[in-house]
């Protein structure tokens, strides 16, 4: 059986301005002593164990903070070592002390958070004092209960006193006269701070400008104004975060939101298309003006905000390696990672996909169905001589050995927009399955769908997946060749609705994504070139695997388009990526965890490019076997029969049969999906442009 307790309880809560505002408990403790006997009948070992309380009281009348939430309240306490005390405020459990666990968090106690805790200030050190987050409050009247715990021996009598205070801070500096400027022999310092412009400004300098920041501020009256606390320093207040000059300008220029916010003065931009808001390539740096905005593609202002980033910090004639400033770069690089890896997605995509969408009759009112026709035209008939070097073309670019070269703009290697006239001769199979349109109130907009509204739509050409890609990554390593940076992976913050939020922009991935899609390309491409040279003679050397084209004596370049060439430029390409890849990343990240842990157990692209090394030897050791692209022999003759099904009934030819049908289903299912997905995404498209 639980012995007898008698516990004494008071509850005052001392509130600004009032020195002793007295409130009403349960126990109806006026600030006098009360006694309560727990008996074993009403407090037994079961209930203790589950954690249910000896004592439970409540103020009759709250806590009223009507005026306002004071900025600190304080729960000090007196009671005894055996008894443990949990604190409700307006049903919320905010401090435990000594309480049953697992039900309650146990709060740590301090000494000395007000002057009734102090000894020096006339109060008992020995007071247990809690500091409660004014959150907890409401600025209205507050219910405040606690319960009370005890494991006191039988017959043992127990003292309990509990005190809420609260206190509220009052600015008494005024404006205006009393505010002095700190010694400042240079005259640098003002009330106003300038963030950037003269190096010897506090906080001048370009780091200033293109670091994200943490901003705080303290601040002390002036002696004579008679200060009752004297002249010291108010606390710090809560930082506050600014983001630097790349970070704002790549948050306020997206494909998401209109470049220009004035639409009253300015016309509405209602691209969609990320291709075409990425523009055609960078050229050389644009002017960062109102003017330009509007006409220039992402690709141009991101290149343009990363060069003059560049020419401030790793690049300038005293340069700096910040760990602040080079994320800044990290971050502008991989906006450009982003929009290149979309582009050589879209070739990536366009080389896989053999099919022509056409847009079918309207199935409902003013909604065409779209279908894909499998045919054996193609989209670029007429520059290239049949669909295999199509496909070539979409994923490593054009030869330069024909008219206009791989030197003019804006296509260069690319595939042109295949408006080439003739009859027969593609640009209808092009226009179609592009689906180009005319787009009302553009700069190309003539009445006629020509090559211009195609350029439009797709500023850089068709294809070149791997040339993509391979720009994708370039921004990284120009930031990497530099002697003045250093790669530093970590996590950074934004600011959302004014609060700074903790985000990991992944660029350690979307380097080994990059690479993994560099490297996949490059295994297509010499999986093609090996179906495209191979000779089923036993007595053809290697030379048929090697670029035989003479040198272009108008450019002085000398073709390496070969299969030899290719498993070289793959393979040593995949295995430099993942060189560098896995020194960018730490093996494991002990130490944080979420968006924070970056290492190379996040970033799981990277043996990807290790498996890719293993492809590359497998095609190369193929060739030289004399195998077909197939990987069987000259003259092999698939011999594959099951001995059960054999005996069951079926011959070779039946189970042969059998297994070719499932494989054409699967083939067939596969190729249904996809037509799937492409109708979704023409939809989608279309009904985009008929919105826009």
């Amino acid at each position: 059986t639980r012995p007898s307790l008698v516990p004494m309880s008071r509850l005052r809560t001392t509130l600004p301005g009032t020195p002793d505002v007295k409130s009403t408990p349960t126990l109806n403790a006026q600030n006098q002593p009360t006694t309560t006997v727990i008996d074993a009948t009403s407090y037994t070992d079961a209930e203790i164990a589950a954690g249910f309380p000896a004592l439970f009281a409540k103020s009759s009348v709250g806590v009223d903070f009507t005026s306002g939430v004071p900025g600190s309240v304080v729960l000090s306490l007196d009671i005894g070592t055996r008894d443990g005390l949990v604190l409700f405020v307006n049903g919320r459990a905010v401090v435990a002390y000594n309480a049953p666990e697992p039900q309650f968090t146990l709060t740590n106690s301090r000494s000395g958070l007000t002057n009734l805790g102090k000894t020096s200030a006339g109060g008992n050190d020995s007071l247990k004092q809690f500091a409660i987050p004014s959150a907890y409050f409401n600025a209205a009247v507050n219910t405040v209960e606690f319960a009370l715990y005890t494991t006191a021996d039988p017959n043992a009598i127990s003292a309990l006193t509990v005190v809420l205070e609260a206190a509220q801070e009052v600015d008494l500096v005024t404006t205006g006269t009393t505010w002095q400027t700190p010694a400042d022999p240079t005259g640098k310092n003002k009330n106003t701070a300038v963030i950037g412009g003269d190096p010897a400004n506090p906080f001048g300098g370009p780091q200033f400008v293109l670091n994200d920041r943490w901003f705080t501020m303290r601040y002390k009256p002036k002696a004579s104004t008679g200060n009752v606390l004297g002249t010291p320093y108010s606390r710090w207040m809560p930082p506050q975060f600014v983001e630097g000059w790349v970070k704002r300008v790549l948050a306020a220029i997206n494909p998401f939101e209109q470049r220009v916010k004035d639409l009253f003065n300015n016309q509405v931009n209602t691209d969609t298309s990320v291709i075409t808001q990425a523009g055609k390539r960078w050229e050389g740096d644009i002017a960062l003006t109102l003017d330009t905005l509007n006409d220039a593609g992402l690709i141009e202002i991101y290149e343009t905000v990363l060069n003059r980033a560049k020419s401030m910090s790793i690049d300038a004639a005293a340069p700096v390696n910040d760990p602040d400033t080079n994320n800044a770069l990290i971050l502008a690089a991989g906006y450009l990672n982003d929009l290149y890896t979309i582009l050589g997605n879209e070739a990536y995509a366009d080389a896989a996909n053999p099919t022509i969408s056409i847009d079918d009759q309207p199935t409902n009112v003013g909604v065409a169905a779209v279908t894909e026709v499998n045919s054996s035209r193609f989209s670029f008939e007429s520059q290239v001589p049949n669909s295999l070097e199509e496909e070539l073309a979409l994923l490593k670019g054009r030869d330069d050995f024909v008219s206009p070269g791989v030197q003019k703009g804006p296509a260069y290697n690319r595939l042109y927009w295949n408006y080439t006239h003739g009859i027969n001769s593609g640009e209808v199979i092009y226009a179609v399955n592009y689906n180009i349109k005319e787009k009302v109130g553009s700069t190309t907009a003539n009445g006629v769908v020509d090559e211009s509204d195609a350029q439009r739509m797709f500023p850089q050409g068709h294809g070149d997946a791997y040339g993509h890609y391979l720009t994708a990554l370039t921004g990284y390593y120009r930031l990497l060749a530099s002697s003045s940076f250093t790669w530093t992976p970590r996590a950074e913050a934004v600011t959302v609705l004014g609060q700074a939020i903790t985000v990991d922009f992944q660029d350690e991935r979307k380097f080994a994504a990059a690479a993994g899609n560099l490297a996949r390309t490059a295994q297509q491409v010499a999986a093609l070139v090996y179906r495209q040279t191979y000779k089923d003679d036993p007595a053809a050397g290697w030379s048929s695997y090697r670029d035989s084209k003479p040198t272009n004596t108008a450019t002085t370049v000398t073709s390496h388009q070969g299969l030899d060439e290719w498993g070289s430029r793959g393979a040593q390409g995949a295995y430099l990526n993942w060189v560098v890849g896995n020194a960018l990343v730490p093996d494991v990240d002990p130490y944080h965890t979420g968006v924070q842990k970056i290492d190379r157990t996040t970033v799981p692209e990277l043996p990807e490019l290790a498996d890719a090394g293993d492809t590359f030897q497998t095609t190369l050791d193929s060739a030289s076997a004399h195998l077909n692209p197939l990987g069987l022999s000259p003259g092999a003759i698939a011999f594959d029969i099951s001995p059960a099904e054999l005996k069951s009934g079926q011959s070779h030819y039946e189970q042969v049969a059998a297994r070719s049908l499932r494989s054409l289903v699967n083939a067939s299912g596969a190729f249904n999906q996809a037509g799937r997905m492409t109708r979704s995404l023409r939809n989608q498209q279309n009904q985009s442009d008929d919105y826009t």
